[in-house]
Order: C-alpha cells, then structure tokens, then sequence
C-alpha cells in the first residue's frame, strides 16, 4: 500500500524533490495520455496473466528471463511516463534482450546452462558468448 503521507524531510533534498517530479509526471501522462497508459496496462496485464499461470516450469532458467523482461517493461513504462523517454531506451531495449535469451534457452536448455557457466572461466565465456551471439546470417535474414 503506498504512503499516504510522504517520510520526514521529504522534498527537502533533490533526489527526493526529482522522485516526486518523476511521479507527479506518471500521475500527469497517465492521465493526459490516457489511451497510451491503457495500451501499456493492457500489456502489463496480460504479461502478469501469464506469469500467475506457469507452475512447475520444465525451464526454469528461460522463465528467469520472462520475469526479467516483465520487470524491465514495467521499469520502462515507468520511466517514459516519468517524461524520460530517451533514458527509456536502454530499459526497453534490456526487455527485448531479456525476451530474446529466455526464448534462445527455452528452445535449447544447453544455453541456459552456457549462461549460468558464462564466468567460470575463459573456455565457458567464449561458450557462452558463441550460443547467444547473432550469427551474420541471422543479420542478413533481419534487413530489409
């Protein structure tokens, strides 16, 4: 539940007074850019919808990354609302790698486990990197 009424000092130091202005913002575009926010809650709810329903995961590892890409939306969101829409980009950009690793592992649990093993030294990391690397053939196939 939040807090209806703000801690002590609250507003008296920058961070604070940055934080309230990134939420008054939230508040505001919520409500002046009410069919985008619904667009956005939408999506929210329907990623949450899936999430509440995966029992006993054969994958554990790629569901890792479905949470992970979840959060990053929700961040993101957060933030372009907050009127910092190009600081979003890396947000979004972290939701989309996060979707992309966990369908990568899903598909073959031995990525997965190239994951977990990327720092145990260099042969693992080489590994690692050779099964989440875009191939120059998966490039040419995304042009245009």
């Amino acid at each position: 539940m939040p807090a209806r009424v703000p801690p002590p000092n609250w507003e008296k130091d920058k961070l604070s007074q940055y934080l309230q202005l990134a939420y008054n913002n939230q508040l505001s575009t919520a409500g002046i850019k009410s069919g985008i926010f619904l667009k956005l809650a939408n999506i929210d709810s329907l990623i949450f919808k899936i999430a509440a329903n995966i029992i006993n995961p054969s994958n554990a590892t790629a569901i890792n990354f479905f949470y992970r890409a979840h959060s990053a939306f929700r961040v993101a969101s957060a933030t372009a609302m907050a009127g910092q829409v190009v600081e979003s980009f890396v947000l979004i950009r972290s939701c989309l790698e996060y979707a992309a690793y966990g369908l990568h592992i899903f598909d073959d649990p031995k990525n997965g486990q190239a994951w977990w093993n990327r720092n145990k030294g260099e042969v693992q990391r080489k590994a690692s990197i050779k099964f989440f690397a875009l191939s120059v053939e998966c490039h040419r196939d995304l042009t245009l």
